[in-house]
């Protein structure tokens, strides 16, 4: 739910917002009450107008769109993670065994190893491959020797 600052703004309660959100619906679309309150906020910060149904459906096809792809994305950088947490196995300087390997890929998403990490090298993770790139990656950080790399032996 909202904090109470956003709800004062609005002069309503959580009561009263939850009721207003749940009304929420767009003709043809079966919508989650994540959607609905998504939907809720644009309408009251004047973003969509609670009356233009089409606009509130590009708004929500927009976010299933951008949620799809970034679960994409997910599925790459995990076996990038997977191939980099093979070769610092392999050569003995793997530090995090106390996590799971969609722990290990939550932290790459969010930058914990290297600063702007998905901005910089997602694009190189779909133009080589999550597992070629990784063993680039792991060769030019020093993890690895250059045998490793599979797309640049003959």
């Amino acid at each position: 739910m909202y904090n109470k600052k956003t709800l004062n703004r609005w002069n309503m309660t959580e009561e009263e917002c939850d009721k207003e959100i749940r009304k929420i619906s767009i003709k043809g679309m079966r919508l989650t009450y994540d959607e609905k309150s998504e939907l809720f906020f644009e309408i009251m910060e004047g973003l969509t107008d609670a009356d233009d149904e089409a606009a509130m459906k590009e708004s929500i096809e927009f976010s299933r769109r951008m949620a799809k792809e970034m679960e994409e994305d997910k599925k790459l950088v995990r076996e990038f993670v997977k191939e980099w947490r093979r070769l610092e196995r392999k050569y003995d300087c793997f530090e995090m065994e106390d996590k799971s390997l969609d722990e290990l890929t939550d932290l790459w998403i969010d930058n914990y190893f290297e600063l702007y990490f998905m901005e910089d090298k997602l694009e190189l993770i779909k133009y080589y491959g999550a597992k070629e790139y990784a063993q680039i990656y792991c060769h030019n950080v020093g993890i690895c020797p250059e045998s490793e790399v599979s797309i640049w032996k003959d």
